[in-house]
């Protein structure tokens, strides 16, 4: 498996770089959430997703050839 997985490359294809800087923003307040809730299964959801999203920012900055259509 490579480092990216797929639903990480469509959210960098599909959304713009500034969308996926503030999905991961609110990603990061839902963990805190999340932690303060103490709801295991919560937290473990929200890891995911802010991981999702972190990822998708990062193969948008690290592979400029494949950005898809929204490249700002």
């Amino acid at each position: 498996m490579g480092v990216f997985n797929n639903k990480q490359k469509n959210l960098a294809r599909s959304m713009q770089v500034s969308e996926l800087e503030s999905a991961v923003q609110q990603s990061k307040s839902d963990l805190h959430m999340a932690v303060d809730s103490g709801d295991k299964k919560l937290l473990q959801q929200a890891i995911k997703t802010h991981t999702d999203y972190e990822r998708a920012l990062f193969y948008k900055n690290t592979y400029p050839q494949d950005r898809g259509r929204n490249s700002l």
